[in-house]
């Protein structure tokens, strides 16, 4: 049961990741210049550091063989790091309304 749940796993990674990048293309293709498109690219690229933090976790867990504590650690900075992106990307639309 724990090698298909594996492969679940790695599927949704794999989902996760897709889903980012067409996110990602998605904003690229608007056009949009200026806040609005620097915002939409710092959530784009929040949403890809996301999607890699999961696949990584997954991959060092088989493969590396890190600690639980080391790969915990590895995956909660990446986390970190996309929900910062994400979140100065959605500050910098907030600037709109206040000009």
């Amino acid at each position: 049961m724990d090698y298909y749940l594996n492969i679940v796993n790695y599927v949704l990674d794999f989902v996760l990741i897709g889903v980012s990048l067409w996110m990602a293309l998605s904003a690229a293709s608007m056009g949009m210049g200026g806040i609005l498109g620097e915002s939409m690219r710092l959530v784009s690229i929040g949403a890809i550091v996301l999607g890699l933090a999961h696949l990584l976790e997954s991959v060092l867990d088989s493969m590396v063989h890190l600690s639980t504590d080391q790969n915990e650690f590895i995956h909660r900075s990446m986390i970190l790091v996309g929900f910062v992106l994400l979140s100065l990307g959605l500050r910098r639309i907030g600037e709109l309304r206040r000009r």
